[in-house]
């Protein structure tokens, strides 16, 4: 068998077995729809985060939840989550871009604004510096308008 049929079987022996559990009533899986909040925000948040402290977690996968909380707060409401014993906690960043330099062509123009200028940055909201961001719509001009003739004059091409 190759690569492929070994893996679907083995998907399969895995399902298999889930369903078994689910039809013997061995394995329960709860699904809730809420928002989640930083502690103390509000009384149905915070009721939410004991909630699911009380089913003594194994495993918790925030999603990119840290894209919407401040690290405190979320570094606060996942210990309340796992008070009652270890939890095993992943998370992800769909924002971590912004906050990355080099990860945009942008960064990379010398004497150009940043896509992302200091005071954008996650915490801090400056109106000021969300005024001099530069737009998607804008990159097009920067590429083919006198900047871009001056980086190439610059860099000898």
């Amino acid at each position: 068998k190759d690569l492929v049929h070994l893996f679907t079987d083995r998907v399969t022996r895995d399902l298999k077995r889930i369903r078994s559990m689910l039809q013997q009533g061995s394995l329960c899986v709860d699904l809730f729809c809420c928002e989640v909040q930083p502690l103390g925000r509000s009384r149905k948040g915070d009721a939410l985060a004991e909630a699911i402290a009380e089913l003594h977690p194994y495993t918790v996968s925030w999603s990119n939840v840290i894209d919407y909380l401040e690290l405190p707060q979320f570094h606060s409401l996942a210990r309340h989550i796992s008070q009652h014993g270890d939890a095993m906690q992943y998370a992800y960043s769909m924002n971590w871009t912004a906050e990355t330099f080099g990860t945009f062509v942008g960064d990379m123009m010398p004497g150009l604004p940043s896509v992302f200028p200091e005071g954008m940055l996650k915490g801090k909201q400056d109106p000021a510096a969300k005024e001099k961001m530069v737009g998607v719509d804008n990159l097009f001009d920067m590429a083919t308008g006198s900047q871009s003739e001056e980086m190439a004059r610059v860099a000898g091409t």
